[in-house]
């Protein structure tokens, strides 16, 4: 059903983090399971721990000429689209469609370069940010690959609410937690750095060792495991690692929703498992109805939910399942 050229890959040559990996993570749900224990082997802990459920997936790539779908692998998509014509030239025929996972940083609408004479329909795109409301029907949300870190803590009914991270990297995002720290059951711990150090600090730097430090992070989840709601916003993406993070954890994101592609939409009522701000005057207003409006055992069983969800369609393996499935139903409509 997928084919994708694994040169394209360079399996020993690939990101060693998840935040750099996880794009990637279809594709390597499809690897031969020889060649998901080596990336597995070579990856840090992190993205181990993660991406460990690969394992999981039986399926594999077939010869091009049987397939249906073809993987490509755009991490800079605006700077290669050129020569991404010239591979739809290459492998568009028949029934055959290419299939974009995107992973980079970057809100730009995606869209198909005018001298490829080409169908739209031809082409599915998976990302993680982008608008909404300026989405193409044939692109989708990609949800972001966590860790699980879950120790099977659910919590009571108590107002409390957890932000651990820099918040300084995008000027919305700046000014939102700037306020939202303010209120009486928010529970911040605000870095000055991304990830307790400087992204990049040398241009050498290892991928392997790319992230926060181990103290960094068990702060991290400590401060989300310990709040009934997780507050999540954007930042450089209009996407949300964080928010992936929250439902892994079986908390309630607070989500900051900047017009959020988000994945799996037709199955997934957000709304009745986030607190979902789209009116930005009043955050304390919303959060508090929310949790009002919500008896213990209703706010036990959505930190339930939410855990389950996570298993369901965030976890790499339910991602695969989910993604192929959604791409079996899929119908290009034109807008």
């Amino acid at each position: 059903m997928f084919y994708a050229n694994l040169n394209q890959f360079e399996i020993d040559n690939i990101e060693k983090n998840i935040f750099d990996l996880g794009h990637n993570s279809f594709f390597l749900c499809l690897l031969p399971e020889e060649q998901k224990r080596h990336v597995l082997s070579i990856v840090n802990p992190e993205a181990r721990l993660a991406l460990k459920y690969i394992l999981n997936v039986k399926d594999t790539f077939v010869p091009y000429q049987d397939a249906k779908y073809v993987i490509q692998k755009p991490e800079k998509y605006y700077e290669k689209i050129e020569s991404y014509g010239k591979e739809y030239l290459l492998y568009s025929s028949g029934d055959t469609r290419v299939v974009y996972f995107y992973g980079a940083d970057d809100n730009r609408s995606l869209h198909l370069h005018h001298s490829w004479n080409c169908d739209p329909q031809d082409f599915i795109f998976f990302r993680y940010g982008s608008r909404k409301t300026e989405k193409w029907t044939n692109t989708f949300g990609l949800p972001y690959i966590v860790p699980d870190k879950f120790n099977g803590i659910i919590l009571r009914k108590r107002l409390s609410m957890s932000y651990c991270g820099y918040p300084d990297n995008f000027i919305f995002k700046k000014l939102m937690i700037k306020e939202v720290s303010q209120y009486s059951y928010s529970d911040f711990i605000l870095r000055d750095k991304w990830g307790g150090r400087l992204v990049h600090e040398s241009q050498n730097y290892d991928s392997y060792d790319f992230g926060p430090t181990e103290k960094r992070r068990n702060e991290f989840f400590d401060n989300m495991e310990r709040n009934l709601y997780a507050f999540t916003i954007r930042g450089m993406n209009n996407a949300s690692y964080r928010f992936y993070e929250a439902f892994m954890m079986g908390r309630i994101p607070v989500l900051i929703n900047t017009d959020m592609l988000l994945p799996f939409e037709d199955e997934i009522d957000y709304r009745r498992n986030t607190v979902y701000i789209t009116d930005f005057r009043d955050i304390d207003g919303q959060i508090r109805k929310y949790h009002d409006s919500h008896t213990e055992d209703e706010l036990i069983q959505i930190q339930k939910e939410n855990r389950n969800i996570w298993l369901k369609y965030f976890r790499v393996d339910s991602m695969f399942y989910n993604t192929k499935k959604l791409l079996s139903n899929y119908k290009y409509e034109k807008v």
